[in-house]
């Protein structure tokens, strides 16, 4: 066994080589791609970020929702009462009501088709996580 060392350096530096081949292949192959334009869709998302002084980050459903970010453990310990039984039971309750909400929201997206004050004032729902946080 001790004989075969050689083996194992071998395939070392074989995957070491094709790992470097690849990267080189990537890299060579970005450069060599002309730039693409930006699309309608992505310079009106442009557009209305600059107008609206939006700077990104995550979308209102994962901020802290003004109590500051973990200032409110009571749902932690509400959660960690519960039996396992019961957290099924409630998990599966908040899965439906974000399934409906998700339809719900699709629908009014559907529905405003191509005007952006009326998607603006549809309302997306709370993910099953964060909404056993928020009772």
């Amino acid at each position: 066994m001790r004989s075969k060392w050689w083996v194992s350096l071998l395939a070392s530096i074989l995957v070491a080589g094709v790992v470097i081949a690849v990267v080189a292949v990537a890299a060579t192959r970005s450069e060599t791609r002309a730039p693409v334009a930006p699309s309608a869709a992505v310079a009106d998302d442009q557009r209305d970020k600059t107008q609206t002084g939006d700077r990104g980050g995550p979308p209102p459903w994962a901020q802290a929702h003004g109590k500051g970010h973990g200032a409110d453990p009571a749902w932690k310990e509400a959660w960690a009462k519960l039996t396992p039984a019961q957290k099924r039971e409630r998990t599966a309750v908040l899965v439906r009501a974000h399934r409906r909400g998700m339809a719900t929201w699709a629908d009014c997206v559907a529905a405003a088709g191509g005007n952006r004050t009326e998607k603006a004032q549809c309302v997306k729902p709370l993910p099953p996580g964060l909404a056993k946080k928020n009772p």
